[in-house]
Formats: C-alpha cells, sequence, structure tokens
C-alpha cells in the first residue's frame, strides 16, 4: 500500500519520520452534518530536530515496490553492469565507460527504441580515453561528456548525433588535473555543481563539492568540514527547481543538504549515524519534490548494492523506504514521465518505476 502522505494532517516539529496514527472526532450535536474525520499524525519518539540537525531513529514505512517495476529492453545494445542513464530532454541516454566501441546510446522515452550510438572508445581525435561524467544543460541543450584521460570535457548536440552518424563533438573545456570533476550537474547555461575528486600525494584523494564555470573550468570548491567526518566520500544530487544540493556519504548515516550558493540549510542523521565504515547513501537524485537515496547499510569491506531506497521530501521529512527487490548500481529520473530509471545487477538489468504509483 502506498505511502498517502500528502492528505494526512501532519502536526509537524520535527523534519523526520512519522508513523501514522489516526482518531475520529465526532462532534455532538450537529444537525446538517452527522459525522467528520479528521486525520492526525501523532509526533514521534524516533524524530528530533533542533536547528537543522535532523535526527531519525526509524525509518520504517516501507513499500514494496518491485511488482510495479517495469523491465526495460534494450534490444541488441549489450552493456556491462558499469552502465548508466541520463534524462536528455527527448531521450534517455544509456552510456557504459567499459565499452569496447560505442560508448553511449540514445534511446526513445517510454519505447525504448534507439535513435543512436555514439562516442568512440579510443585515444584518438575526439574520442574517449577514459568516460567520466556525463550530464544534461537543458538550459543550453547540451550532452556534456568529461574524459579523464585527456581531461577535456565534450560537447554534444543530440539532435545532430541522431541526425549525423559522422557527427564529432566540440571542446567544451580543458580540466585541472589538481582538481577535476567526476561528477557534474548544470545549474545554468555557464555553471554546474560538481563533486570534486582532489588527489592526496600518490596514495589517495580527498573530495568536496565546488560550483564549475563550464566556459573556463574554475571550480569554487565548498567544502563541508567535519571533525566526526574523517574520510569524504559522497554522491551529490542537485535541484534547480528548489535551489537546493545534497551530499549523501558513503562511508557514514549522513546527508548534508546546501542551498547552490553552498550554505548549509540540514542535515540528516539516520539510524546508523555513529556507526563508521559503512555502504550508505551509494546513489542519490532528486526527483520532482522528493529527495530520493538508495541505501544498503552494510559494512564498506563488504559492500553490495542497495535494493532498497530511502525518500526524503526536500525539507529533509523521511516519507517511505521503497523496497526495489532488485540490486541497483545506477538509477535517473525522467522528468517527463515521472519515472526512475534503474540500471541492475540482477536477474533484470534495466526496469522503470512510475513514482506517482509508488507514492500515490
Amino acid at each position: 500500500m502506498a505511502y498517502n502522505y500528502r492528505n494526512v494532517f501532519c502536526c509537524v516539529t520535527c523534519g523526520a519520520s512519522y508513523k501514522q496514527r489516526s482518531f475520529s472526532y465526532i462532534k455532538s450535536n450537529m444537525k446538517k452534518v452527522s459525522f467528520f474525520t479528521f486525520m492526525l499524525v501523532a509526533i514521534l519518539h524516533s524524530c528530533k530536530t533542533t536547528d537543522g540537525e535532523i535526527y531519525q531513529s526509524e525509518r520504517d514505512n516501507v513499500i514494496s515496490a518491485k511488482n510495479l517495476i517495469k523491465e526495460i529492453d534494450l534490444g541488441d545494445v549489450a552493456l556491462s553492469n558499469m552502465a548508466g542513464m541520463v534524462d536528455v530532454g527527448k531521450y534517455i541516454l544509456f552510456h557504459d565507460y567499459n565499452s569496447m566501441d560505442k560508448l553511449m546510446h540514445l534511446f526513445e522515452k517510454t519505447t525504448y527504441k534507439r535513435v543512436a550510438s555514439f562516442g568512440n572508445a579510443g585515444q584518438g581525435p575526439f574520442e574517449i580515453s577514459n568516460m567520466g561524467g556525463a550530464t544534461w544543460n537543458k538550459n543550453s541543450q547540451e550532452l556534456l561528456v568529461s574524459d579523464m584521460g585527456s581531461f577535456q570535457m565534450y560537447s554534444y548536440n543530440v539532435d545532430s548525433v541522431v541526425a549525423n552518424p559522422d557527427y564529432k563533438p566540440s571542446v567544451k573545456m580543458k580540466m585541472d588535473p589538481s582538481t577535476f570533476p567526476v561528477g557534474y550537474f548544470c545549474i545554468n547555461d555557464t555553471m554546474s555543481v560538481c563533486q570534486v575528486m582532489i588527489p592526496i600525494n600518490n596514495s589517495g584523494f580527498d573530495m568536496c563539492t565546488g560550483l564549475m564555470n563550464l566556459e573556463t573550468g574554475e571550480i569554487n570548491k565548498k567544502p563541508y568540514d567535519r571533525e566526526d567526518i574523517h574520510k569524504r566520500r559522497f554522491e551529490i544530487a542537485v535541484s534547480t527547481k528548489h535551489n537546493l544540493y545534497a551530499e549523501c556519504n558513503l562511508l557514514y548515516d549522513l546527508i548534508s543538504v546546501f542551498d547552490l550558493d553552498g550554505t548549509l540549510k540540514y542535515n540528516i542523521y539516520g539510524p546508523q549515524w555513529g556507526e563508521t565504515g559503512l555502504s550508505t547513501g551509494e546513489k542519490c537524485l532528486f526527483a520532482d519534490d522528493y529527495l530520493i537515496v538508495a541505501y544498503d547499510g552494510t559494512v564498506y569491506e563488504e559492500y553490495k548494492n542497495a535494493n532498497r531506497c530511502f525518500v526524503f521530501s526536500v525539507t529533509g521529512q523521511y516519507i517511505a523506504t521503497l523496497q526495489i527487490g532488485y540490486n541497483i548500481t545506477a538509477m535517473c529520473y525522467d522528468e517527463s514521465n515521472g519515472e526512475l530509471i534503474f540500471a541492475f545487477d540482477d536477474e533484470i538489468q534495466f526496469g522503470s518505476l512510475k513514482l506517482n504509483d509508488v507514492l500515490k
């Protein structure tokens, strides 16, 4: 049964999880109306909010979503379990940096008919030797793809890719090998929010979020330093609709949400906060008015792909746990159709889930 949280009058003093409790209040001496039922949600003992610090000790509104997932058949396109997806307007892009030939494939939405394959793997001109991030700039209608081998970012016009099999991209910018983006999300024509990987000596790296100028490559770092976070490993999600980005930590049960200027809005501490070395917020995204985080929760050394997703409001309130039932390797949101698109390492490789079907 889906969690109909919109239609419940909530007495909210904390941005966290709720258990639904309802009671009916029958008003006496009513002559014209015999019965009114008011739904109230009690304040839970399991949530606490103080100055933007949201603690959630329980996330127990579990919704089984497996039977609602529709398998996606990509026909004769073979992709590895490292494939990812990007919503690129009229199409869904499937990409696979393990491919030995074409790295990217465009499919029509809903029908999943392939319309183009492009992006040659290699070290020649306009080839990609080590594919990094891929993102869609809906403001400029560009597909941006980074090559971590040549430290270049390419710009593709998707309509030209479909129309011309020999289309060559342009070089959008050069990237600095000392501080380069491994994932980025466009917020306007010229700026993106990115994950910045900062090499430390020859043995490791640190991470922070940054604002990257897509014309110059300059990155304005937005580090969020805490004494209780000893190794920064996180995924990011960005919402231009709500002017937010989220850092979903991989090793700690912590989600930190900021505005697009880098000002902290709130922290969400999960039930396993205080434990270290976890595999937690593996993949995350904003989907309309939700923040969705794929979550494992096991010890990092015993890592396995998540098969469930936590759903939060954009103010940090826990809404539901979607039990996906398949091991998630990647996910994206098809904004025009209201669908989550998943890649799995399981009995099916790709699937879609309409959010309205599961959160109605």
